[in-house]
């Protein structure tokens, strides 16, 4: 009896053990799915493009051509100035030839936001960023930056000297614009 007593002990030692080893389970599983969902709103915030210092008149929706002179994949940037209860702010659309979204984005009196459900998009946030300034036409939008001409290009930097991106004008709606982070992409505005 004391064998069978023992046994059965271990049996329902074990069978604890089991609901133990399931909560534990449970608990890894939920705080993983916590880490990886506070992953997700900590790069849906801010994408550390600089904040300009008011948002220019946007008339109407802008649309573009963009080519990624690295590898010459072409999208289609849609630009469109809208309001909400928070006030006004920019859209941002990069779709791929198929119409799928390769960014989406916002800019506000808080700054770079993604709008929607595209993962974040660093290299898009930088390109926005310039082509705030060049559609905004003026090199004052970003106070804590500083506009150069050198040469052909007008060049962005911050107060620290760090180069964030220089704009080329082309032709009439085309330009050139490079980014610190060794982007090159050409820009040609689409006529309505």
């Amino acid at each position: 009896n004391a064998a069978f007593a023992g046994l059965g002990g271990n049996l329902r030692c074990g069978h604890t053990n089991s609901g133990l080893r399931l909560f534990v389970l449970k608990y890894v599983y939920i705080m993983v799915l916590a880490w990886l969902l506070g992953g997700c709103a900590l790069f849906s915030g801010s994408l550390n493009a600089p904040v300009p210092q008011h948002l220019p008149a946007l008339a109407q929706a802008h649309w573009f051509q963009l080519t990624d002179m690295q590898n010459g994949r072409q999208s289609l940037l849609a630009v469109q100035a809208l309001a909400d209860a928070q006030g006004t702010y920019w859209r941002w659309v990069q779709t791929d030839a198929f119409g799928v979204p390769l960014a989406r984005q916002r800019i506000d009196s808080r700054g770079w936001r993604n709008d929607g459900f595209v993962p974040p998009n660093r290299r898009a946030s930088q390109l926005f960023a310039a082509m705030l300034a060049l559609l905004g036409g003026e090199t004052t939008l970003y106070p804590q930056l500083t506009a150069a001409t050198q040469g052909q290009d007008t060049v962005y930097r911050q107060h620290n000297g760090r180069e964030l991106w220089r704009i080329r004008a082309l032709n009439e709606g085309e330009w050139q614009i490079h980014t610190a982070t060794g982007d090159h992409w050409q820009i040609k505005i689409i006529e309505e």
